[in-house]
């Protein structure tokens, strides 16, 4: 299993899943808000306009909507297909690149049954994209054998520096705007990890 700690730059997911020697397997690891659904998005657009006849189908999954004591994963799957994609052709599992979203939201009394069967549906060298909380995640995997979600490519997002986000907004923030927008936005940079309550992501929004 392969880690790597990243702020997660544009290229740099559709690098790793298009890399033959990591078989396109990721988990996408970070804390809430860190923007680990965000990428999955893209990526999904991304492929969906290189994809050919001949590639694998790319579809985004919520893994909240699982349970696995009612569905197997392959049932879940096909389920999934045919709701939200109005897909009713017969599809196997080996045609997808499953991205699947969201492991921290599942109950976690089902979330270690939930990866034990993604680790065994897709074999390793099944490509697929897996996003979760760092410490759901962790969690799940306690009592699991040691190849479960064998040879992937473990991504953890940081927080992007305030000095990164200074720069940024002082960069493209319009200069006929309201100065008073870019110092509110200083201020909150200001403040100690954990007490932006989201007000830095409205304000970048805005600007």
């Amino acid at each position: 299993m392969t880690v790597a700690s990243t702020c997660l730059t544009p290229d740099a997911l559709y690098q790793v899943l298009t890399d033959k020697r990591l078989r396109g397997r990721v988990v996408i690891l970070g804390e809430p808000g860190a923007g680990k659904t965000s990428p999955l998005l893209r990526e999904a657009l991304r492929l969906l306009q290189a994809r050919t006849p001949q590639d694998r189908m790319q579809v985004l999954l919520r893994l909240p909507t699982w349970n696995p004591d009612e569905q197997t994963l392959k049932q879940w799957i096909t389920s999934q297909l045919a709701t939200e994609y109005a897909c009713r052709s017969p599809i196997t599992t080996g045609q997808l690149l499953p991205l699947l979203d969201g492991l921290d939201e599942m109950p976690a009394s089902r979330r270690t049954r939930a990866v034990q069967a993604i680790s065994n549906t897709f074999d390793p060298d099944q490509p697929l994209v897996l996003t979760s909380r760092i410490t759901e995640y962790l969690d799940a995997l306690t009592g699991l054998p040691g190849t479960t979600m064998a040879a992937v490519t473990v991504l953890e997002l940081t927080a992007i520096p305030a000095g990164v986000v200074r720069a940024y907004l002082q960069q493209t923030t319009n200069p006929g705007a309201d100065p008073t927008r870019l110092v509110s936005c200083h201020r909150l940079l200001s403040r100690p990890p954990g007490l932006h309550d989201g007000d830095v992501r409205v304000h970048l929004v805005e600007a």
